[in-house]
């Protein structure tokens, strides 16, 4: 503890880091667990209704949200003033999203469940509750986020997969194997944790100290949100648009072998989430922005040592632990394992400071970033699939994550970029100044 508060420059911090770590950690131990049972309890087919039914609502609540989520974490950790009367029109802007949003969804799952099983289409209209909560989810976390109550914020944002996986445990014991069950349990969740988040948001407003002071336009708070929002939900990363690729245009053992070998990614990547979590709020909180600016690089430090030697040590084993895991037959999959790992370190880093120049009001760095992979990924994306080959497509995933961590690194070093955090007089802006 001690160390990491001399990292990172207090104990507070260091206590919030070790927090996010901490529930990161738990969430994807969750989501190990209910992956397994519900796969083993509702077979191929079903698994695969699930996770479809289930990522439609979270890739259109993200799209929907247009990354206002961001700006709210921003705005909160300035001022925590204007949190309250921010509040409100939040819940306005939530309200609209969410009848334009449930709309759409309705419209889909009626276009592509239409010759479907009565079990799918019940269950598909069960996940119509799933847009507004996973929504209501997002901006309720988001305040606690950028007022640092973390432990709140740490508790719910894991809170939906924890009672998920609750559920599935009991379909274990009880050889429950319905479709509806699976697609109820995790539509309960998410709505129970919504409503809790949205609880826990009043609470802490109700006991924010201090005067309340006028919150930016909703049009300067939608712009900064648009500018970050590819840099905090990559379409690679969040959709995961590369294993849609391998489905198109190699053969389905290629994307088997793909999906075991990306299973190992996923350690690194949600520490530096969990890291990037707290190192956002944090520097938008600094004094001025050259501490600002130092901050940020200390958490991006604190991401290099958590995440190189797990890296490594996954680099190590993974040799071994992937057929033991996953069975001999997945052997072809360890030369991609060990290429995707490295494309996980340089993700991993990026996003820490893709978050951390959020926190310095630069959310656009994170897109130009995400954005210049897409230049190296798309060609040579198209070359691997020409040559049949997934590990070709590893390599460019890498290859890709290299470019946008040089890129975002570059941004954040140019003698303009330090001039213009290190200037004084940061907390004497104007609002506009400080969102656009």
């Amino acid at each position: 503890m001690k160390r990491l508060g001399r990292l990172l420059g207090s104990r507070q911090d260091s206590r919030d880091t070790l927090g996010s770590l901490a529930a990161g950690v738990g969430g994807q131990l969750a989501i190990v667990v209910s992956g397994i049972v519900a796969a083993r309890l509702l077979g191929p087919a079903d698994r695969g209704h699930l996770a479809f039914l289930v990522l439609v609502p979270v890739i259109l609540a993200k799209l929907g949200g247009l990354g206002l989520s961001l700006a709210v974490v921003y705005e909160c950790a300035r001022s925590p003033a204007v949190a309250r009367p921010l509040a409100g029109r939040i819940a306005r802007r939530f309200a609209a999203q969410s009848a334009v949003l449930l709309l759409i969804h309705g419209a889909l799952l009626a276009i592509v469940l239409h010759d479907e099983d009565r079990s799918v289409v019940v269950s598909g209209i069960v996940t119509l509750a799933l847009v507004p909560a996973s929504l209501g989810q997002e901006y309720a976390i988001a305040f606690l986020q950028g007022l640092r109550r973390f432990r709140p914020f740490n508790i719910l944002r894991m809170l939906p997969v924890a009672l998920y996986t609750a559920a599935v445990l009991a379909f274990l014991l009880s050889g429950a194997s319905d479709l509806v069950a699976f697609v109820v349990a995790w539509t309960a969740a998410w709505c129970a944790s919504a409503a809790l988040a949205a609880r826990a948001v009043v609470s802490t407003l109700a006991r924010e100290p201090g005067a309340e002071a006028p919150p930016p336009s909703m049009r300067a708070m939608t712009r900064f949100g648009a500018k970050g929002f590819l840099g905090s939900a990559s379409p690679v990363e969040t959709f995961r648009l590369d294993q849609a690729l391998i489905g198109l245009f190699l053969p389905p053992v290629a994307l088997g072998y793909y999906v075991a070998a990306i299973a190992f990614t996923n350690l690194p990547r949600f520490l530096a989430q969990s890291v990037g979590l707290v190192a956002s709020p944090a520097v938008a909180a600094a004094p001025d922005r050259r501490e600002g600016r130092h901050m940020m690089w200390r958490y991006l430090w604190l991401a290099v040592l958590l995440c190189t030697p797990v890296v490594l040590l996954l680099e190590a084993t993974v040799g071994w632990l992937l057929p033991f895991l996953f069975g001999g037959a997945f052997e072809d999959a360890i030369p991609m394992a060990r290429i995707l790992l490295v494309g996980a370190l340089f993700l991993s880093l990026r996003r820490v400071l893709t978050d951390g120049a959020r926190g310095l009001g630069r959310p656009a760095i994170g897109t130009i970033a995400e954005v210049a992979s897409w230049v190296v990924l798309l060609p040579a994306v198209t070359v691997a699939a020409v040559a049949g080959d997934a590990t070709d497509m590893a390599m460019a995933v890498t290859a890709s994550a290299f470019v946008s961590l040089v890129v975002i690194v570059a941004g954040l070093t140019t003698r303009r970029s330090i001039a213009e955090d290190g200037a004084a007089g940061w907390l004497g802006t104007s609002r506009k100044e400080r969102v656009v």
